[in-house]
């Protein structure tokens, strides 16, 4: 403290720049409305901070989760003549439906995540247009997360025709 006056200890342990007071006893040197103004505007920001910090904490772990749980769920596949319905369940066996001008078809299956986005289903799952297979006749996939993480979809293959199955998100 440059301003010559001596620094004490209050009763708390803090500093306190002191004052001659007009007996000749010391009092402390009163906060200024400039320092309780800072304080203010500052204590919003630190917190505002914090929050955003806790928010995209929150968010990321929920966006970058790839695990059985988030992927497990109702996916459908939509295209003129072709619609199918495949369902992920968490102990990773599936059941798939298609639907055909004149047929139905059902199977039952397994599937497993590999890496981050990789996921492969077992030889008993049934293709739709725009899918290719394994040599051994497992069928590989993506899942993909659109919309920050939202909206997650299983695609398979790399071309322009490629199937797209869609996770039903409110269900």
């Amino acid at each position: 403290m440059s301003n010559g006056l001596p620094p004490t200890c209050n009763e708390r342990g803090l500093i306190e720049t002191m004052l001659p007071g007009a007996e000749g006893e010391l009092i402390p040197l009163p906060r200024s409305e400039r320092e309780r103004s800072t304080m203010k505007r500052i204590i919003p920001v630190v917190c505002g901070g914090v929050g955003l910090v806790v928010l995209v904490w929150v968010w990321y772990c929920w966006a970058a989760d790839y695990g059985y749980g988030a992927v497990s769920g109702t996916y459908r596949f939509d295209q003129v003549g072709e619609h199918s319905t495949l369902v992920l369940q968490e102990n990773r066996e599936f059941r798939q439906e298609i639907r055909r001008p004149g047929a139905v078809e059902r199977s039952q299956g397994t599937w497993r995540r590999i890496g981050e986005g990789g996921i492969v289903f077992s030889k008993e799952f049934l293709k739709v247009a725009g899918q290719n297979s394994r040599p051994d006749g497992q069928v590989d996939g993506e899942v993909r997360k659109a919309f920050w993480g939202g909206s997650l979809s299983i695609v398979f293959g790399q071309a322009e025709n490629t199937a797209v199955f869609h996770k039903n998100s409110f269900r």
